[in-house]
């Protein structure tokens, strides 16, 4: 069944209040139906559960995030750029928790939920897959299976760390962003040294006419 798009919309904004109030077990299709003032019966044919209805919440949820991450990472033309964005990228998440809290307590438990785990794991994978689009060609002499492993590490451990920090004192938030920027450059920097190391153990070497 197919629904007008500002129904479909006041729908996820009925959800998304009620997750915000009392959580994502709340997010029902009939407390949902309730709030946004839309009959059952249009409701039940568009998602076939309440499981549906939140896997179909958490999407979106995903991929709001990965348009920040996007964001944060366009325009690089070296390791160097992609060190710098990410590390901005770590700032932008962190405002974003800092300044609404209950966005960062809705995303800790979406991303703590089990019945939510294939599709968090999933979007990980597809987020590593923009952003390794991006920096293979930036080290072109390293495997990809070393690369991808590196950015979804990286991925994971940003969002961690954002959500954390914003959860202490601002002396202790800086603190920590300032070490896990750290962390950042060091990785970005061995990287830079294996691939030129991979590249100059891959190049022929010269043959000796003596």
């Amino acid at each position: 069944m197919t629904l007008p798009p500002d129904t479909v919309e006041r729908l996820f904004a009925a959800a998304e209040d009620l997750v915000r109030e009392t959580g994502l077990s709340a997010v029902t299709l009939s407390a949902v139906a309730v709030r946004a003032d839309v009959p059952m019966d249009k409701v039940a044919p568009y998602f076939a559960d309440d499981r549906s209805l939140r896997h179909r919440l958490v999407e979106r949820y995903h991929e709001a995030n990965r348009e920040v991450l996007r964001f944060s990472l366009r325009n690089m033309e070296s390791v160097e750029d992609a060190i710098a964005q990410l590390q901005q990228a770590v700032h932008n998440y962190f405002e974003m928790f800092h300044q609404d809290a209950v966005l960062r307590d809705v995303w800790t438990e979406i991303l703590t939920d089990r019945d939510m785990r294939q599709i968090n794991l999933g979007h990980v994978v597809i987020k590593a897959a923009d952003v390794v689009e991006l920096i293979r060609p930036l080290v072109p002499n390293l495997p990809e299976l070393e690369v991808v492993a590196v950015v979804e590490l990286m991925i994971h451990m940003t969002d961690v760390a954002a959500r954390w920090a914003a959860m202490r004192q601002p002396a202790q938030a800086r603190a920590m962003l300032v070490e896990f920027n750290n962390i950042i450059g060091l990785i970005g920097a061995d990287l830079v040294r294996r691939n030129e190391a991979a590249g100059v153990i891959r190049r022929p070497q010269a043959v000796s006419h003596s």
